[in-house]
């Protein structure tokens, strides 16, 4: 279909950034890649898996729900990173679970408290963000509330501010989907994820990386240490994003956010292109390898 076609097109332009740099690619599936939760989910999810074979990471494996875990490097590890599809909590369609161990929310939650026990830092890295002040946990921009028809069409901009000020009310109040953080489902695995990073007893730190969210951000985690989203590597859409008590950094603009792990702490860095076709580190923070 024409739909795969630009699918396997888009792989293909990310795996060439691969090349190009000889790195080692990592993909995590989330809703987009579970075809919006509808019924073909499951068979887009592991039809990308199959066409990435070989050539990187694609995690976790099988439609399953994780965590998978990578200590890297791996003749002395550094820190452990720790692979989940949230989008698996989220799909009320077809989705594995005799085939998948675990195979529960229930299990997942308690793999996940297993997989904290290093005294490795780690970071836990999904899909779907713990927090977040972007459109997906309730902040709109102005353009939200007075063109919301560029959220569909980036070009429309058809003044609609009253229809404008329903929308984001709706999006987060009244009929919130299962990506919404304020959706019921959301909320509860969120919750899951959160009492197990909770319990941790090990010293060293841990870091949530999603995105889902068209921005960067930075956060201090309830649970976590640190909550980072980072999903505003293309410049096709990026998203409007506030600030909480909990924000450290937030911009919306296009980017990434890199750690460097060595044998003392992590510098966490949230990286920019800039006009000159060079990149620029707008915000870095050290964080010690064993937490006060």
């Amino acid at each position: 279909s024409a739909h795969r076609v630009e699918a396997e097109r888009s792989l293909v332009r990310q795996l060439q950034v691969v090349e190009d740099t000889e790195a080692t690619a990592l993909f995590i599936p989330g809703n987009h890649d579970w075809a919006d939760g509808s019924p073909e989910g499951l068979d887009a999810v592991l039809a990308q898996a199959a066409f990435l074979q070989g050539r990187a990471r694609f995690l976790p494996s099988g439609g399953c729900p994780g965590p998978e875990l990578m200590d890297m490097p791996e003749a002395e590890p550094l820190v452990r990173v720790v692979v989940l599809d949230t989008q698996w909590w989220l799909h009320d369609e077809r989705k594995p679970t005799d085939t998948c161990e675990p195979g529960t929310p229930d299990s997942v939650a308690q793999a996940l408290q297993a997989a904290l026990d290093t005294d490795l830092p780690v970071v836990v890295a999904a899909h779907h963000p713990l927090a977040s002040h972007g459109p997906h946990g309730g902040f709109f921009g102005w353009r939200a509330h007075v063109f919301p028809l560029t959220d569909a069409v980036p070009w429309l901009w058809v003044p609609l501010p009253i229809v404008g000020s329903i929308y984001p009310l709706t999006r987060t109040r009244l009929m919130p989907s299962d990506q919404e953080l304020s959706n019921s489902e959301n909320r509860g695995m969120r919750d899951a994820l959160s009492e197990a990073i909770a319990s941790r007893t090990r010293r060293g730190p841990v870091l949530y990386a999603g995105g889902h969210e068209h921005s960067l951000q930075v956060l201090r985690g309830d649970v976590a240490d640190y909550v980072l989203v980072s999903g505003a590597g293309s410049a096709g859409k990026i998203t409007a994003v506030g600030s909480g008590p909990d924000t450290l950094f937030a911009h919306a603009h296009t980017g990434f956010i890199a750690l460097d792990v060595g044998a003392t702490g992590i510098r966490l860095s949230v990286v920019e292109p800039t006009d000159t076709a060079g990149n620029e580190v707008v915000f870095s923070l050290e964080i010690p390898l064993l937490a006060d």
